[in-house]
């Protein structure tokens, strides 16, 4: 999995929306030594930047429906966290997480130095939002080559687990709330503000109940067809999304990548992908043609279209 200008060996999310990062290296590798415990800390602290804003799940979705796996994001999510009721609720609060820097970090290898464990102890117990573990896999066998494999895992202990805290709940948005954060906070967000300005005016703004400050967009029969963050417009591709079939999809695509603001095509258990650049680095022009299409897919089919 790409972060930044390296791969990470695997990256995992649990039925809270936590994603955990595991980089795994032979004892013999000079590289478990000092060295992965920073390799680790600058995955995690390049995960936003490289995952977020619905990036993360679109790669998820690429992931499960490539052959030989041929499967549908949300149908393995439920298969997995059979609680989770809302899909569209647990990847914000995946978000969230990637915002908040809630990650859990886990260095595997089949045997930790002490030096490296020490380090691994220390961090568990400074660190505010990120759980660091060193995951030891050791095998051991007999004459016969029968073996057993048994994990060991460093760093767990009930104080550090306690003052990581639990994620902050859900709440719902209102309109007031998002026109202020995305123009009145420290980090500004002027292109969701103008796409929030002008999906009130046309009736097509749905806020989300979720950590993060995001909306929805409504589509021309009531469904939702994007989910709007702070500098991202995240396209729903998945089929179930549109009930009146594929080609308004089909069509909402083709004319994104008329303006060269989309270059994907759906394929069989896409999700969704980002429109490209983010919001905040669109153009004057570029935003006025992305409002122009999407007067055209947005809100109910008797709207008069309203100007950008």
């Amino acid at each position: 999995m790409t972060v930044g200008e390296w791969s990470l060996d695997h990256i995992l999310v649990d039925q809270r929306g936590v994603p955990t990062l595991v980089e795994a290296k032979l004892l013999q590798n000079s590289e478990a030594r000092r060295a992965v415990v920073g390799q680790i800390m600058e995955y995690a602290a390049n995960a936003e930047g490289s995952w977020g804003a619905g990036r993360l799940r679109q790669l998820a979705s690429e992931y499960w429906a490539k052959a030989p796996r041929g499967k549908d994001l949300d149908a393995v999510l439920r298969a997995a966290f059979p609680e989770i009721d809302d899909v569209e609720a647990f990847w914000e609060q995946v978000e969230a997480n990637l915002k908040q820097g809630r990650l859990r970090l886990i260095i595997a290898a089949d045997e930790l130095r002490p030096e490296i464990r020490r380090i691994i102890e220390f961090l568990n117990q400074q660190l505010r939002t990120v759980q660091i573990f060193g995951l030891e896999i050791r095998c051991f066998t007999d004459n016969s080559g029968r073996g057993v494999i048994v994990p060991f895992l460093v760093g767990q202990t009930q104080a550090a687990a306690d003052s990581k805290g639990t994620p902050r709940p859900t709440r719902s948005w209102t309109i007031e709330e998002l026109r202020h954060i995305y123009t009145a906070s420290d980090r500004p967000s002027p292109g969701a503000a103008r796409l929030l300005d002008w999906a009130v005016a046309r009736g097509c703004a749905q806020p989300a109940k979720s950590q993060m400050p995001l909306f929805y967009l409504r589509g021309r029969v009531g469904n939702r067809i994007a989910t709007v963050y702070p500098n991202a417009l995240y396209v729903w591709l998945r089929a179930s999304a549109y009930p009146d079939g594929v080609v308004p999809r089909d069509q909402f695509v083709q004319d994104l990548h008329d303006i060269a603001l989309f270059a994907h095509t759906p394929q069989p258990g896409d999700d969704g992908r980002n429109i490209s650049p983010g919001l905040n680095d669109l153009s004057e022009e570029q935003l006025r043609q992305l409002l122009e299409v999407l007067s055209r897919h947005c809100g109910s089919s008797a709207s008069e279209p309203a100007g950008p």
